[in-house]
């Protein structure tokens, strides 16, 4: 008998051809899933059902009845970009905590880089392809030529054209030629249709566990200043194998092989625009700190034929389905004139000042909801709480894509 050590842990994941259904006989389907030490926490769920058969002895009862098979999976990940920089002809890739963002969220775009052309304004980006290589609603990244500070504009209009328009105005208009650079944007559709697959590993070659037909059951971003931003992720899961049920051969972990994958630190641009000013650049917010939650929801859709009587998940309606309560230092009332008159802003967190070593996240159109004078340390502060609203500036046929109310960018 070995005694092994609970923190040494593989993960792997897939995204489902089948719900529920065992996709370990293709095992190079599946992704290897960076995640902090000791943040994995896998717990089955199966209750034991009692036949309450009648006794005639005061002692005396049933064994109980195994019933379904399901479970929960959490993880924290930190929030890291690809180290892959989508320059002119390259296009953005798929990390591990894309995939499950894609199967989360429901919504990935994966742009290819340009080269910018002459005649650029700040708000307008010309490019020499400009052949769709480039998708509504995601992020269009430049490199600017004053210090070479790396700057991500959300796309508004002009794809397919070979003049970009982006939602805010860069700090000055991109140069020309350098790089256009590309994003992996992952926003929220109405209708996820996949699900994942994960095979949780410990150092024994019993201790293996292949987790299906998971939808997300929350999320919870944590960006605070000068550490390195995190995702935590829950899952909720229709059924589960044991390592000797399995169509492959799993547990006993193995070394992982990480790819696309470049941890940072939260620095970088906090942008508040009022959208009533157009895409005029305002100056970075100096945020304290943020609070960021989400009403993203999954139900079960029942079904007496599906895995452990589950056909799917569902997202459901719940709103605001993204919040974001921010302190700044307190400098005037605007907060509490935008609250009365209810004036949407745009905030957008950058983290990353480097192509391919960058996220942002994106609130397109929020509403303060609560504005509160609060102590900053000493320092005369606000609190301000928005929610999260439907995207209404990227123009063009409305789709998922173009009006999330919340998104991601790695660029």
């Amino acid at each position: 008998m070995s005694i092994e050590l609970s923190p040494i842990l593989r993960v792997r994941a897939a995204s489902e051809a089948a719900f529920g259904t065992d996709e370990t006989g293709s095992l190079g389907n599946f992704v290897d899933v960076p995640f902090r030490t000791d943040s994995v926490t896998w717990t089955t769920d199966r209750e034991m059902l009692d036949p309450m058969t009648g006794k005639q002895r005061i002692d005396d009862f049933d064994f109980k009845i195994p019933g379904w098979r399901r479970g929960t999976l959490t993880m924290t990940h930190n929030l890291a970009p690809t180290g892959t920089a989508a320059a002119d002809g390259v296009t953005a890739v798929q990390s591990a905590l894309g995939l499950l963002l894609k199967i989360g969220m429901g919504g990935e775009s994966l742009d290819t880089g340009d080269l910018t052309a002459s005649s650029s304004a700040a708000d307008i980006v010309n490019v020499v392809t400009g052949t769709n290589s480039m998708s509504l609603g995601n992020a269009i990244g430049i490199e600017r030529a004053s210090d070479s500070r790396y700057e991500m504009r959300t796309i508004q209009s002009g794809v397919g054209s070979t003049a970009i328009v982006t939602k805010m105005d860069l700090s000055a208009a991109a140069p020309d030629p350098v790089d256009a650079y590309a994003s992996a944007t992952y926003y929220l559709t109405s209708n996820p249709a996949e699900s994942a697959q994960f095979i949780v590993e410990g150092a024994e070659a019993d201790d293996g566990w292949l987790l299906m037909g998971c939808q997300l059951d929350s999320i919870a971003i944590d960006t605070t200043l000068g550490q390195i931003p995190t995702i935590t992720l829950s899952w909720k899961c229709a059924g589960y194998l044991l390592a000797a049920e399995t169509a492959g051969s799993i547990g006993g972990a193995t070394a992982a092989t990480i790819t696309n994958y470049s941890p940072i630190i939260a620095e970088g641009d906090f942008i508040v625009r009022r959208t009533t000013t157009g895409s005029t650049l305002p100056s970075p917010t100096c945020m304290a700190s943020i609070t960021i939650n989400f009403g993203l929801t999954y139900n079960e859709v029942p079904c007496p034929s599906g895995v452990n009587g589950i056909a799917r998940y569902r997202r459901v309606r719940s709103v605001p389905v993204a919040s974001v309560t921010y302190q700044t230092y307190y400098e005037d009332d605007q907060a509490w004139d935008d609250q009365n008159d209810k004036e949407p802003r745009a905030i957008t967190w950058q983290m990353g000042t480097t192509p391919g070593e960058s996220v942002m996240l994106e609130w397109p159109n929020a509403q303060v909801v609560n504005p509160q004078r609060v102590d900053g340390g000493g320092i005369a502060s606000q609190s301000i709480a928005c929610e999260g609203h439907e995207d209404a500036e990227v123009t063009g046929t409305a789709t998922d894509a173009t009006e999330s109310a919340f998104r991601i960018h790695f660029g």
